[in-house]
């Protein structure tokens, strides 16, 4: 159930890395930041979904729309902050989001093959 967002967080700091080499710090801080929502929002879905047992099939769909809506979101709201609050570089913020992001749907893919 964890296995997922944990390879986002690995896969994070090395995103988080490569800024740190290749460009400064605060590049690095923000790309870490972005990975950070994209596995929140992991940790949100597969909280609501897996935690406790579903008994037929429909709770299992509901459980899934209610985990995607509260994925965005906690995305939504964390984007939010990252950017107004913490005033984060956008373009690193984006890449570290979005290298997680698709690093979850490889996840995915390969899980159910």
């Amino acid at each position: 159930m964890f296995k997922i967002p944990l390879l986002q967080l690995l896969i994070g700091m090395a995103c988080a890395l490569v800024f740190l080499i290749v460009s400064s710090q605060q590049n690095a801080i923000a790309a870490m930041a972005g990975a950070v929502v994209s596995t929140a929002g992991s940790l949100m879905f597969a909280l609501i979904v897996f935690v406790i047992p579903a008994r037929d099939a429909r709770a299992v769909v509901g459980r899934m729309f209610k985990g995607e809506l509260f994925k965005m979101m906690v995305v939504a709201i964390l984007f939010y902050w990252c950017i107004t609050w913490f005033k984060f570089p956008l373009m690193p913020l984006i890449v570290g989001f979005s290298v997680t992001f698709v690093a979850f749907w490889v996840a995915l893919l390969k899980a159910f093959k």
